[in-house]
């Protein structure tokens, strides 16, 4: 949440999100995949429409870290036509018209908060947009980047430490009468 914060918010935006955010009194999501989009962001479904007021998101997100509990939103919508440059970035906190999903069972991470999101005319102010419109995508993409290098590190340890056991247990085991 505060790296596409960092790169295409506003001062305002700035200003209200970051501080809470580094020092850990608020908690972030970044609320792009969808049910039927899957690895295809530029398919989401998600909509944003003009208001008179702001904007009004409607659609469904999925495999959203955080989402059950966080208290500032960063939601990626259609503003426009199909493909990449029709969607937008917005931040927002919880409204009505969020609602949050049951917690999604997963075999790992357990320590990951992992929910749906469903968005039915959530009113998000004219001053919400990440960014300019239609640039949603290219935010989104860019902040996967580094998010990518960090479910490398994860990788490359899980597999440190099921190498290690492995050796250990290789190294002890002994059967039929020699250790194997």
């Amino acid at each position: 949440v505060a790296a596409p914060l960092l790169r295409a918010g506003t001062e305002a935006q700035k200003q209200e999100w970051l501080p809470h955010l580094a020092t850990g009194q608020v908690f972030g999501c970044y609320a792009l995949t969808e049910p039927d989009a899957g690895s295809d962001t530029a398919a989401l479904r998600t909509r944003a429409v003009a208001a008179d007021d702001g904007w009004r998101i409607s659609g469904a997100k999925q495999w959203i870290s955080n989402g059950g509990f966080a208290e500032v939103f960063v939601v990626f919508a259609r503003t426009g036509g199909e493909g990449a440059k029709g969607v937008s970035a917005f931040i927002t906190g919880p409204g009505p018209g969020l609602e949050v999903g049951p917690e999604i069972p997963k075999l790992g991470l357990h320590t990951s908060s992992t929910v749906g999101l469903s968005f039915d005319q959530l009113h998000v102010g004219p001053d919400a947009m990440l960014g300019a419109e239609g640039e949603g995508l290219k935010l989104a993409l860019a902040t996967l980047d580094g998010g990518r290098i960090t479910v490398a590190a994860q990788a490359c340890g899980i597999a440190q430490a099921a190498l290690d056991l492995a050796v250990r247990y290789a190294t002890d085991r002994e059967a039929w009468g020699g250790p194997i």
